[in-house]
């Protein structure tokens, strides 16, 4: 999991429901939103580990700035190919399917 927000970085946490201090840290403050968020959040911050040692081990001139730079690069067109090639396609054939079928459904229903 993230680290814990121990030094009161804002959150998003209008209820005030838990402490700031409890909350994850996870680099943006909607974070602890829901836990499918924090899931992912977790995901990709672990990849994004992975990819730094990875990276520091195949690389070892680069300073610890570059090799967090070029994980963060990996990690982010990961993101987007999960979203392009997963997600929208998939959202858009459900969104697809639903306008035919009304379209459909209205126009038998006319008849």
């Amino acid at each position: 999991m993230p680290p814990i927000n121990s030094n009161g970085a804002p959150m998003d946490n209008d209820a005030r429901v838990v402490p700031l201090n409890q909350l994850y840290l996870t680099g943006d403050e909607r974070g602890n939103q829901n836990p499918g968020l924090l899931c992912m959040q977790a995901l990709f911050l672990r990849e994004h580990n992975r990819l730094v040692d990875e990276l520091r081990a195949q690389n070892s001139s680069w300073d610890s700035e570059t090799v967090f730079q070029q994980a963060r690069r990996w990690v982010i067109a990961k993101m987007q190919a999960i979203v392009f090639h997963d997600y929208l396609p998939a959202t858009v054939r459900s969104l697809s399917l639903s306008l035919c079928l009304s379209r459909f459904v209205c126009v038998s229903g006319r008849q």
